[in-house]
């Protein structure tokens, strides 16, 4: 099993990204665009719905804010990790290395990486429960807490917040046929219960 040692918790995760790379780089350039929204650039307008589906998704928010909601080291760890991803694909820029068969069968180069990417790939999260959390926020809503713990039993059991936008019984069901278009390329797993 591979180990990483390093002096530094930025080292650490420099060379975790740039080992990812060296041994992934074509599935997280994949993974990257289809969470972002950029598979049609590459692979032919055929996507484009794919990544209007994924755009609908992407966080826009305040990222300081966002970084400020995690784990104090979040933000330094996404800047190293991405940094060592980077690091690699700059090896291959210069010719020092060849790009991976994929990128050359393909015929594009991978893209580099922004710290900000990490936080604002979440299409493949919402995919796995977006259909439970539009029926969770529709029973609690409607008809409260006690129908809801009818309805589903929650791991872990935690306080729910009921839901007082309006609009929230007006939530189309193209919300999930989005999150199932976004999730549906390069996904081989079963959706879970949520």
């Amino acid at each position: 099993m591979p180990h990483i040692y390093a002096n530094t918790t930025h080292d650490v995760y420099f060379a975790q990204g740039f080992n990812a790379a060296r041994h992934r780089l074509w599935q997280l350039d994949f993974h990257r665009r289809r969470s972002l929204g950029l598979l049609a650039e590459v692979f032919g307008e055929r996507l484009v719905p794919y990544d209007r589906a994924a755009k609908k998704f992407i966080y826009r928010g305040d990222m300081r804010a966002e970084w400020l909601a995690y784990a104090n080291s979040t933000k330094s760890v996404a800047e190293a990790f991405t940094a060592g991803i980077n690091a690699y694909i700059s090896l291959i820029e210069s010719g020092v290395i060849e790009a991976p068969l994929e990128f050359r069968a393909l015929q594009y180069e991978p893209a580099k990486w922004d710290p900000t990417d990490v936080s604002r790939m979440r299409a493949h999260g919402l995919y796995f429960n977006i259909r439970n959390e539009i029926a969770r926020a529709t029973v609690l809503h409607n008809w409260g807490e006690e129908v809801e713990k009818l309805r589903k039993i929650r791991e872990p059991e935690r306080d729910l917040e009921i839901p007082t936008t309006r609009g929230l019984p007006l939530i189309p069901g193209s919300s999930c046929s989005l999150s199932t278009l976004t999730s549906s390329l390069g996904n081989s797993s079963k959706p879970r219960n949520g």
